[in-house]
């Protein structure tokens, strides 16, 4: 007798879009998608803290976009409290002249994106081991990473740059700090990298660059201050660094690099 096993057929992803009025929904199995707005104009302003959503299973994605927030100046700040199951979490604020913040602590994303941004955000209290992306974002990046979770000697922060010009910061909450940077690099990127602690103090001494994109690093952030190795051997777009410690260690790849 032959048995043959048949798959069991992928689960259809699902997109769902926040109302006006207050939402409960949970969605399904698959990779689904939820859209909301934050806007100053009623018929478009989709997004509330009080909105129950539930991603379900698979990987998900939440999507929020700040647009003509009345907030002004002074930022608009979010605890999503009812915002379950989903896996990242996606910031776009096209406001022009309001800072996004949303504390992640009670939604359980393991990744963040900042998409084509153009006013400041951040991404507050996620857990450590959660990846920020970046991608083609011209504004100011933020995400901060619970120190209770950076306690080896070896925490790494992952990071993906794709068409990205706006200075990124990763920072611990505590004193506790990240060793190790791994950045994946699409497109052409100058994005000021800071990864340091609630104090300031840096102390990531190695860098892995991928990817097939180029990383110009020598505009800014804190890198150069205490790294010891930078690895691009996986890059072959071309990374461009200066150190300012002696004796650190400096691999290229394909790319056409400038590493000094």
């Amino acid at each position: 007798a032959v048995t043959s096993a048949i798959a069991a057929a992928p689960v259809a992803g699902e997109t769902y879009n926040l109302t006006t009025a207050l939402d409960s929904k949970t969605l399904g199995a698959g990779s689904d998608q939820a859209f909301a707005t934050d806007s100053a104009t009623a018929s478009s302003d989709t997004f509330n803290v009080s909105d129950q959503v539930d991603g379900g299973a698979g990987t998900d994605t939440f999507s929020l976009t700040l647009n003509d927030s009345a907030a002004g100046g002074g930022g608009v700040s979010y605890t999503p409290s009812r915002v379950t199951n989903f896996e990242n979490l996606k910031l776009t604020n096209i406001d022009d002249d309001t800072p996004l913040t949303v504390n992640a602590s009670l939604m359980g994303v393991t990744g963040v994106e900042n998409a084509a941004s153009t006013f400041a955000v951040t991404a507050s209290n996620v857990s450590a081991g959660t990846s920020l992306a970046v991608t083609g974002a011209t504004a100011a990046t933020t995400m901060t990473v619970l120190g209770a979770g950076l306690t080896g000697t070896a925490d790494s922060a992952s990071l993906s740059l794709t068409g990205a010009s706006g200075a990124v910061t990763i920072q611990s909450t505590t004193a506790q700090d990240f060793e190790a940077l791994t950045v994946a690099a699409e497109g052409v990127n100058t994005s000021n990298v800071t990864v340091d602690d609630v104090g300031n103090a840096a102390a990531v001494t190695t860098v892995t660059v991928t990817g097939s994109g180029s990383w110009d690093m020598e505009g800014g952030g804190n890198l150069a201050t205490a790294l010891t190795t930078l690895d691009a051997s996986g890059n072959s777009g071309g990374v461009t660094f200066t150190s300012s410690v002696a004796g650190t260690t400096l691999t290229g790849g394909a790319g056409n690099d400038g590493l000094t």
